[in-house]
């Protein structure tokens, strides 16, 4: 992997979010851009500005689910 690695995390289970920030932790060149519990503090969060390489979210969340806020990103980038 060249260069750094931007990794948005959009999940609301606190294990997993755990679990998933202890993985990135051992790849190199990759760094965690921010976490979110649900799909509105995921757009929320893209909105205060840049956009990370990647996004891993959840499908199954309170308030908004992944599939609406991936709809909500794809429609409004």
């Amino acid at each position: 992997m060249t260069g750094n690695v931007t990794i948005l995390l959009v999940e609301d289970d606190l294990d997993d979010q755990d679990f998933f920030v202890e993985a990135v932790s051992q790849i190199e060149n990759a760094s965690m851009f921010g976490i979110a519990k649900n799909g509105q503090e995921a757009i929320a969060r893209l909105q205060r500005g840049g956009y990370p390489e990647i996004i891993f979210m959840d499908i199954n969340m309170p308030k908004m689910n992944g599939v609406d806020c991936l709809k909500a990103i794809y429609t409004n980038p």
